[in-house]
């Protein structure tokens, strides 16, 4: 049994992201956007339809320690909801996202595909944006003329069945397994400068786990604030 929670959607407007050459986007980006004859309400209906039956007593353990989580299919529901209304659908929007590479964080990934069609994909470990500047313009120069983008991104957090935070149970593996292992990792990492038994490394500089290293660096501001945190 598994059980991983994704927390973040932002779904900004494309006017920013127009295509420098608008007259060629058709042909060459054809394949990534959804045929919409079925409508994207009818399709995130069918989504939330074939979803796993729900486990009401895992989803209070969620709600007990993250209150106003919601469940992929009330997210995706809403989304389309929200969106459908201010026109995009599956013929006029790019859908992108920036989530972790673990498989778990592939189901929410999967559903907006079933919506909206193939994704940009711009995410890395923890789901930072590792596609950087160059995937992200090339990202912004396949939305459809006229069109939109629809931006998912954030980390994910393991919640175990007995409700413990960053802890996982994963199909087939009988270990229970830290979720997100990129982002423990940094914070273990980060954990041992602040209290003094490690030294800050050169590790982003490694093209082996450069990912990582960016991890490792990027969180080191917040050191100390996180030090402090009541449930690190």
């Amino acid at each position: 049994m598994f059980r991983a929670s994704l927390l973040l959607c932002c779904v900004p407007s494309a006017w920013s992201f127009h295509p420098a050459v608008k007259s060629t986007f058709s042909r060459r980006t054809s394949l990534r956007i959804s045929d919409d004859s079925e409508g994207v309400k009818e399709k995130v209906k069918k989504v939330s339809d074939d979803a796993p039956k729900k486990d009401s007593d895992f989803d209070e353990v969620v709600k007990s320690l993250f209150p106003n989580a919601l469940s992929n299919g009330e997210l995706e529901t809403r989304v389309v909801d929200v969106l459908s209304e201010k026109g995009y659908d599956g013929t006029n929007t790019l859908l992108a996202t920036s989530l972790c590479c673990d498989e778990l964080a592939r189901r929410l990934e999967d559903d907006f595909v079933k919506v909206y069609g193939n994704n940009f994909n711009l995410g890395g470990l923890s789901g930072f944006p590792f596609a950087g500047n160059t995937g992200f313009g090339a990202m912004a120069a396949h939305i459809p003329d006229d069109g939109y983008c629809l931006i998912v991104y954030g980390p994910h957090v393991g919640v175990s069945k007995d409700g413990t935070v960053g802890k996982v149970e994963r199909e087939g593996i009988e270990l229970v397994d830290n979720c997100c292992g990129s982002a423990i990792a940094a914070s273990g990492y980060l954990q041992g400068i602040t209290e003094g038994g490690a030294t800050i490394t050169t590790k982003i500089q490694e093209f082996t786990d450069f990912q990582q290293g960016a991890v490792q660096e990027l969180i080191l501001p917040h050191g100390k604030r996180l030090a402090s945190a009541e449930n690190r």
